[in-house]
């Protein structure tokens, strides 16, 4: 399975969390690779999942003006982005992705930069199976380790359904159990082994435990 994780980053956070993404994959046997949206490439030919990831400006993708005002604040953004990179990908009818973006936030006013990357990548043709948002500090970052943390098993995530297509990998994806605050948990079959220890101790105890003694209720 071949990966190509394209992402903008204007304060390098939002690089961060692509390359925990790939990192997750790569732990599965997944070839992955993190391309700069500048870079401009847009070879799809042997690619079986893209993902793209882009900052939150403005409550949605970053543009010429957003980047000119990043600037001003010490960030160095290159003048091509995921927006422009969307708009100049040919048509990939049939072709998967998945899609994340960065910000302080998760509420209606931190707006989002997936919508607008989902909604481009319909419109050539790409089914998009699953998207994320991953958090930092403050506007300058840096990112929340528990998130960087996340983004890597994120990235697991998208490597165990490899070989499933269209309905069946949204399925297994609605399918997930829900973690804290609606985040969807870490699946099983990403640590069976662990599961089966934390299993076998919580027997152990049940079998060594006292049974209960009766007790008076208070008056």
């Amino acid at each position: 399975m071949n990966v190509l994780v394209v992402v903008e980053s204007c304060f390098s956070n939002t690089h961060r969390f692509a390359e925990a993404v790939a990192a997750g994959l790569t732990e599965f046997r997944v070839s992955a690779r993190v391309v700069e949206a500048a870079a401009q490439e847009w070879d799809l030919e042997n690619v079986d999942l893209l993902v793209v990831g882009a900052p939150i400006h403005h409550r949605g993708l970053p543009n010429r003006l957003s980047r000119a005002l990043a600037g001003t604040q010490g960030a160095t953004p290159k003048s091509f982005g995921v927006a422009e990179w969307l708009e100049g990908m040919p048509h990939w009818e049939g072709g998967r992705a998945a899609a994340f973006d960065c910000g302080t936030g998760n509420g209606f006013i931190n707006g989002s930069a997936v919508h607008q990357i989902t909604r481009r990548l319909h419109q050539r043709g790409v089914e998009v199976l699953t998207s994320e948002r991953f958090l930092v500090e403050a506007m300058l970052g840096p990112a929340v380790p528990e998130d960087l943390a996340r983004a890597r098993k994120w990235g697991s995530s998208l490597a165990s359904f490899g070989g499933k297509t269209g309905e069946t990998a949204q399925l297994w994806i609605s399918a997930r159990p829900q973690g804290p605050a609606g985040r969807q948990a870490e699946p099983e079959v990403l640590a069976p082994a662990k599961a089966a220890v934390r299993l076998s101790a919580a027997q152990q105890l049940a079998m060594h435990r006292p049974a209960p003694t009766a007790t008076r209720s208070p008056a």
